[in-house]
């Protein structure tokens, strides 16, 4: 069960999302950490596609947060690749996963 504070946290990550504010993401984010949630695969699409969608785009930060996932061991499914490949273009995107050693099968 996840506690109330963890849950109120959580609340406010979404709202900031929806805002595209990338800042109070990354605030929200490092607090969730401190109270002991671990990043999954959703959580982590769902990260990287604020980044694909707020305008200026910030694929650095995309790449930056991806590559500390895989670090983290979060799996990289369909939705994590696709949401990187969004955020850093395809060619990037085929790069990093390259030199990360994934494959990627493409629907």
């Amino acid at each position: 069960m996840t506690s109330a504070p963890a849950l109120s946290l959580l609340h406010l990550w979404l709202v900031a999302l929806l805002k595209g504010d990338t800042h109070k993401v990354e605030e929200i984010l490092e607090r969730l950490y401190r109270a002991g949630l671990s990043q999954n695969a959703h959580f982590l699409s769902t990260l990287i596609s604020v980044y694909a969608n707020v305008r200026p785009r910030q694929p650095k930060k995309a790449e930056k947060a991806f590559r500390a996932a895989m670090q983290d061991g979060v799996e990289a499914n369909d939705f994590v690749l696709r949401a990187v490949e969004r955020a850093l273009g395809r060619e990037r995107a085929d790069a990093v996963f390259s030199e990360l050693g994934l494959k990627w099968q493409k629907a």
